[in-house]
């Protein structure tokens, strides 16, 4: 796990190393351990280690082939090099060090392009064969590493974060206002491969790319749900539970210490079971670490405390209050070069934090199993719809019927719900209607009373979609555009800012794939229970009180409490800033009263007031920072 950054010369101009010095130096949070450049001919690559596996200097990068025709720079892990390690061996290649880089590189002059597909892990990486003179990258399937670019006239560059693009000199960046707006004015955040900086893209998932001789970028998508074929599996539960134990398996060959972000859900407490079953196979006597947010209001200690009886871990609890993650938003902002989701971000950023003092380098989390086993409350109407869509109507009846007998719900209404959410989309299908509604849409969204006309004219105009309803489309809208991605760049920024690697392992590509192609609606959705299939997978394996839990916490924290209490002044005096009003982007007055009703409890706006005052502070301490230092 690291960092790199690299330069590209269009023009045939020598690389100055001074600048890849400067790219690197911004982003040495990712890896503190060492550092390295490689220049050769038109290409520049700067790297920083956060040593994981082989802590030798023989997995050190840059790394080259003993004929330095090839070298690489690397983010992520392969966590099936051992495997591919031996399948190479076979082939004639032999290796120097231990490291999974080492088995990447050389897969990659096995098998070319199609390598990528042989990779079980999480990665971006740069390829450059200076005998052909071209450069070749990837980005893993679900984008867990990041990897953006920004191209010129006379440069391509590549960074690990957007801050190592901006500190090599050699792009200015404006903030992009249509990426501002659509946060601002409809919520949207990371459901694109554009940042928030004009210029600055990402590569996308799940694509590799190549940069000729002659400068042209050409990506190439690999691997995407939309292509999973449907099987039959005569024993889903059995299949699950299999690739499951496999991917926490693979997931803990390391080098270094490592533990598990723990909440009192079914997601992280199957991780840190699975994780403690498998040491004791082994004899292991190292201490297993858990990091687990505890707030009074939202206390989960009951379910966390009989996974801590179980496992027998060593318990590490955050508790904080609103002060704290305040007096941490800047900082983490910087880290995360785009504005947040939310205050929730704020809490992984100190269990990072917790982790990387506690000396654990690599970290166990259950990030990606909601949205691809069907984890949150809103799927069931997902699932309602797709009954009512294949003309199921019964089943839908006695489905919802057996929620609201549990949920204390009303059948009728539900039901009423999901049958107009059917017609409203038969509607939208039709050309005419849709275009009305799309332009309905933007109208109603850019009367926002907070924002002026020269804000609200930044947000571009889009042919209003409906999300897609049926439970499996829904799912895959949830893993590939949002909030998925949005989640794993907070989970990226979060760990590496303090140089600790996340794995995760309901993420390995043959556990999603098999809930894509072989897991039918019915194995995630039964009646009250979601996750129904993960559940059943995990019967005798973890805390039964935390197996049959119905409801979801995530990380909650009292929001409105906090705006309205210790975040008050604070809220207050980012809003009369005069440099904020000068702006002409707001309509502060209407704002403030806003923030008055806030506080008198009469309505509650505390995510939208955060937004705004983030942004703020995100152009304060980031755009308008050039420096690039924290």
């Amino acid at each position: 796990m690291c960092g790199f950054a690299s330069i590209v010369s269009l023009t045939g101009e020598n690389i100055n190393s001074e600048q890849l010095k400067k790219m690197s130096h911004v982003i040495r949070h990712r890896g503190p351990n060492s550092d390295g450049i490689y220049i050769k001919d038109r290409v520049g690559f700067a790297f920083r280690r956060l040593s994981i596996q082989d802590l030798s200097d023989a997995g050190s990068q840059p790394m080259q082939t003993p004929d330095q025709r090839y070298a690489i720079v690397f983010n992520g892990e392969i966590y099936n090099y051992i495997e591919l390690r031996e399948e190479l061996i076979k082939l004639g290649f032999q290796f120097r060090s231990k490291s999974d880089t080492e088995v990447l590189l050389n897969a990659y002059i096995a098998w070319g392009k199609s390598c990528v597909e042989k990779f079980n892990g999480m990665w971006a990486f740069l390829i450059y064969d200076s005998k052909e003179k071209k450069l070749f990258g990837s980005r893993d399937r679900f984008g867990i590493k990041p990897l953006y670019f920004h191209r010129s006239d006379k440069n391509i560059l590549f960074g690990s974060e957007i801050k190592a693009i901006r500190a090599s000199g050699l792009c200015q960046t404006e903030i992009n206002w249509a990426m501002a707006s659509r946060f601002l004015l409809e919520d949207r955040l990371g459901d694109t491969t554009d940042s928030f900086f004009k210029g600055i893209d990402s590569i996308p998932p799940g694509s590799f790319f190549e940069v000729d001789r002659n400068g042209q970028l050409k990506v190439t998508k690999f691997w995407s749900l939309e292509d999973m074929q449907q099987q039959p599996c005569s024993d889903p539960v059995e299949a699950y539970r299999e690739i499951f134990d496999d991917a926490v398996r693979l997931r803990l060959r390391a080098d270094v210490p490592q533990g598990v972000f723990l909440s009192g859900g079914i997601d992280s407490t199957a991780i840190i079971c699975e994780v403690a079953r498998l040491r004791k196979e082994v004899n292991s006597n190292e201490a297993l670490k858990a990091f687990s947010f505890i707030h009074s209001e939202f206390d989960e200690s009951s379910f966390i405390n009989k996974t801590v009886d179980q496992t027998g871990c060593e318990l590490n609890r955050v508790t904080t209050d609103a002060l704290h993650l305040w007096s941490s938003l800047d900082s983490a902002l910087w880290y995360h070069d785009e504005p947040l989701h939310s205050l929730t971000a704020l809490i992984g950023f100190n269990l990072s934090k917790m982790a990387a003092e506690h000396g654990t380098t690599v970290i166990l989390n259950g990030q990606g199993a909601d949205e691809t086993c069907a984890g949150y409350p809103s799927y069931f109407r997902n699932y309602w719809y797709s009954l009512l869509l294949s003309g199921n109507f019964k089943k839908a009846w006695d489905e919802i019927g057996e929620y609201a007998h549990v949920f204390n719900d009303d059948r009728k209404r539900l039901f009423k719900q999901t049958l107009k959410t059917l017609v409203k989309s038969k509607f939208r299908s039709i050309p005419l209607y849709s275009e009305y509604t799309s332009k309905k849409n933007h109208q109603r969204v850019s009367q926002h009373p907070w924002f002026t006309d020269q804000f609200t004219s930044h947000l571009p105009y889009e042919h209003f979609m409906d999300p897609r309803m049926d439970l499996h489309s829904a799912l895959i809208d949830s893993t590939q555009i949002a909030p998925l991605p949005l989640y794993l760049r907070v989970e990226d920024r979060n760990s590496m800012a303090h140089g600790i690697e996340v794995r995760l392992p309901f993420l390995d590509y043959r556990l999603v794939s098999f809930l894509f192609s072989q897991a039918s609606d019915e194995t995630k959705i039964n009646s009250c229970w979601n996750k129904s299939l993960m559940r059943e997978a995990m019967k005798d394996k973890i805390p039964e009180d935390v197996r049959i839990r119905k409801d979801k916490m995530g990380f909650p924290i009292p929001a409105q409490t906090w705006v309205n209490e210790k975040l008050y002044e604070f809220y207050l005096e980012v809003l009369t800033d005069d440099s904020v009003r000068s702006k002409g982007m707001y309509n502060i007055d209407t704002m403030l009263k806003d923030l008055d009703r806030n506080r008198k409890n009469e309505i509650d706006i505390s995510e939208e007031l955060f937004d705004v005052v983030q942004f703020e502070l995100w152009i304060k301490n980031v755009v308008e920072a050039p420096e690039y230092a924290n």
